[in-house]
């Protein structure tokens, strides 16, 4: 692929520690509550991790959610619906609740196999709030 026409990641992380590369690659999406934008996450966001499109080389990705309507539970039932209609992911690739970090609860995980990669997936769905911003 040309890299005028490369798809381009939306944040990446990346340093040199103590001779060990460090890379962690996040693609930010926007989701209100509606099944065309959750067939859109599962689309063109975990599939570009699944596909090796994004971080071929890691076992960890993450996507970034910027939520600006319904609730993260709502929205993680769509997102799941959308992956057991996809035709390549099942229940299995579905997000699960991850333990909280101090007060933010709102991070869900997937595994996932990979064609493409040696490595098996982590993907972390991290949902931040901003339907206060959007509210009419």
């Amino acid at each position: 692929v040309h890299p005028k026409h490369a798809k381009k990641i939306d944040l990446c992380l990346q340093s040199g520690w103590m001779s060990e590369e460090i890379y962690f690659t996040f693609e930010c999406k926007r989701l209100n509550n509606n099944p065309v934008l959750a067939k859109e996450y599962v689309k063109e966001g975990m599939m570009r991790f699944i596909s090796c499109e994004y971080a071929n080389n890691c076992k960890v990705g993450g996507m970034i959610v910027y939520l600006i309507d319904g609730s993260v539970s709502d929205n993680v039932c769509l997102i799941n619906e959308k992956i057991n209609t996809h035709g390549r992911l099942n229940a299995n690739d579905e997000l699960k609740s991850e333990e909280p970090i101090d007060d933010f609860k709102d991070i869900y995980s997937s595994k996932h196999t990979r064609d493409k990669c040696p490595s098996p997936l982590k993907i972390y769905h991290i949902f931040c709030g901003f339907q206060h911003f959007y509210k009419t």
